[in-house]
């Protein structure tokens, strides 16, 4: 297989790797969302696979299985429902330990669906989870709260492997993941500006094999796909900037490209921010990753709208893009609330949006969105 080949069958297929790492006796630690510190899992021996949906499930299929578990049976936010419905079916039987976040309410209910589960259905099959708190707000007192949250996940990472997480450990796995971010923001440059080399669909499966892939292995594939797709002619389309709800697959990607366009930047925690945040140097491996623990946004969550909206209009602005689509998906209640903010900061920059509300996670009949879709980028190719 090619570079490119082999980072998107790790993510196409993307239980495969952590699988086989379970079956020769290692361990597996499944996560939520970016800001669960995947280089503390890893300095810990453990594999980290970042939790995603099934996009292959019915809506019917989803609610009878959580329904089955638990008295409320979706939560709202369809790729949640989707994720919760993957561990309730025991397509995750491969995972040893989960690591849930202080996110987005609906990212939340899952370890309290798993508490109900374990309490009132004990034959279901669970992993062993931790709740890893944290706030908003960025202050002084508050980062030493969340500090000591990421210290508690220490704590329960040594307790379910029995062993201690060195220091020498914790500095690799930081070196590890940042050279990953380097590459990342690496290919970011050949997707941004007037003479895009690598597409969305692309682009978006890459971020995406980073979180299932051991990391050398990951960066010796990605640094010779980066030094092919510099030699690529650019790609012709209108080019596009993606806002809205996070992607875990490339359904959506897929409508808009096959329309004659190029998502050349996106925000969403499955894109292109995976990469935006490094470590800052420090003494201690451990207060160096907590430093970036309390910086961090829990995902797109900042402390206020305008924080928000100032970020999105800077990666728009960054990127070439010629229009911004916002892709809002069902049950998606923060996007909803945000993204009008978002758009009418961009409009007012002379940037053409189309917003696109509740859209199906799982987008079964494609043609509605399509012809949205095709008619936004038409518009723009023909003002362009």
């Amino acid at each position: 297989m090619t570079a490119l080949e082999t980072m998107q069958a790790a993510y196409r297929n993307r239980d495969n790797l952590a699988r086989e790492h379970h079956a020769t006796g290692g361990k597996v630690a499944a996560y939520m969302c970016d800001n669960v510190p995947a280089e503390m899992l890893r300095a810990a021996g453990v594999m980290p696979y970042r939790l995603s949906g099934d996009a292959s499930r019915s809506r019917k299929e989803i609610s009878a299985l959580i329904g089955s578990v638990h008295t409320t049976r979706l939560v709202g936010l369809e790729f949640m429902d989707a994720t919760t419905a993957r561990l309730v079916a025991g397509d995750l039987d491969f995972v040893d330990y989960l690591v849930v976040p202080h996110n987005r309410k609906q990212v939340q209910v899952l370890g309290v669906i798993l508490e109900s589960i374990r309490v009132n259905k004990p034959e279901v099959a669970l992993p062993d989870f931790h709740y890893l708190d944290r706030t908003y707000v960025r202050d002084f007192l508050t980062s030493g709260y969340n500090r000591k949250c990421l210290m508690q996940l220490r704590a329960k990472l040594e307790e379910w492997t029995g062993a201690a997480i060195s220091a020498d450990a914790m500095r690799a796995a930081i070196a590890e993941a940042a050279e990953t971010r380097r590459l990342l923001r690496e290919l970011n440059t050949l997707r941004q500006g007037d003479a895009p080399r690598v597409s969305g669909v692309e682009a978006l499966e890459i971020y995406g094999a980073s979180h299932f892939m051991e990391p050398r292995t990951f960066q010796a594939a990605l640094a010779e796909f980066i030094i092919e797709a510099r030699a690529r002619d650019p790609l012709p389309g209108v080019r596009i900037y993606l806002g809205g709800s996070p992607l875990d697959h490339t359904a959506f990607y897929e409508i808009v490209e096959s329309a004659g366009a190029v998502i050349v930047a996106e925000d969403h925690c499955w894109g292109a921010r995976c990469a935006e945040l490094d470590i800052d140097g420090h003494d201690d491996p451990f207060e160096a990753l907590a430093a970036r623990f309390v910086a961090q946004p829990a995902c797109s969550l900042r402390a206020s709208i305008d924080d928000i909206t100032r970020a999105n209009v800077a990666r728009a602005a960054g990127s070439g893009a010629q229009g911004a689509i916002y892709n809002v998906m069902q049950g998606d209640t923060p996007q909803m609330w945000e993204a009008p903010s978002q758009l009418d900061a961009l409009r007012d920059r002379g940037m053409p949006c189309l917003h696109l509300k509740r859209v199906p996670y799982r987008i079964e009949d494609p043609a509605p969105v399509a012809e949205q879709v095709s008619a936004f980028v038409a518009d723009l190719g023909e003002a362009n």
